[in-house]
């Protein structure tokens, strides 16, 4: 596990642009998920965790 430091408002950004991929790849047809499915856990993943580091804050 690696640690980085983010301001405030980096992760209010990061968390922006993580949500509108989340929307987008929730968009894709189920026939055309393939690879996308892992990158929607990913996404998600990272949303849970940078959500509960900004209100550790």
């Amino acid at each position: 596990m690696k640690a980085i430091e983010l301001s405030e408002k980096e992760i209010t950004y990061t968390l922006i642009a993580l949500r509108r991929y989340e929307k987008a790849l929730l968009e894709q047809d189920d026939e055309e998920m393939g690879d996308t499915l892992t990158d929607l856990l990913m996404v998600q993943s990272l949303i849970k965790k940078l959500s509960a580091a900004k209100q550790d804050r």
